[in-house]
């Protein structure tokens, strides 16, 4: 997945290897030796690097990239400081996990209402509200 300059946003299908996170919601894609694209997960909101929790949610995200044989980004048709509002997924042999759902569900993730419409809301462990730092647009 990415976007042109001309707005024309595409599915991304990658290797792992391919893939960095940045932070625990965006990722860094290399599509070849000269450039890149930039994902925004959709729908939840992790702490920064500089918080408490943001290297936990930085080092869960690249691990779970990790596990999958592909990742697979679907642009939503956003773009948020030139990053790539997408849903992305693993893709484990038979099987695909949507990135964004997992950071939520383990923990690393809030969901941000603003734009999810609370879709995430409902994974969101018991003490998640307490743990992680929420950011006040999220809840508009």
């Amino acid at each position: 997945m990415s976007c042109l300059t001309t707005g024309l946003c595409f599915v991304l299908t990658v290797l792992p290897s391919q893939v960095t996170a940045i932070d625990g919601d965006t990722l860094r894609v290399q599509l070849d030796a000269s450039h890149r694209a930039y994902v925004r997960l959709f729908g939840i909101d992790t702490e920064e690097r500089n918080e408490p929790n943001g290297p936990a949610a930085k080092a869960h995200l690249q691990a779970l990239v990790n596990r999958g044989d592909s990742v697979v980004c679907h642009p939503i048709g956003k773009m948020s400081y030139q990053r790539q509002i997408s849903r992305c997924y693993i893709h484990v042999g038979e099987m695909k996990f949507e990135l964004n759902s997992l950071m939520v569900k383990d923990g690393f993730a809030l969901d941000c209402a603003r734009y999810s419409k609370g879709m995430y809301r409902v994974l969101e462990p018991d003490d998640s509200r307490k743990r992680l730092l929420a950011k006040p647009y999220c809840d508009k």
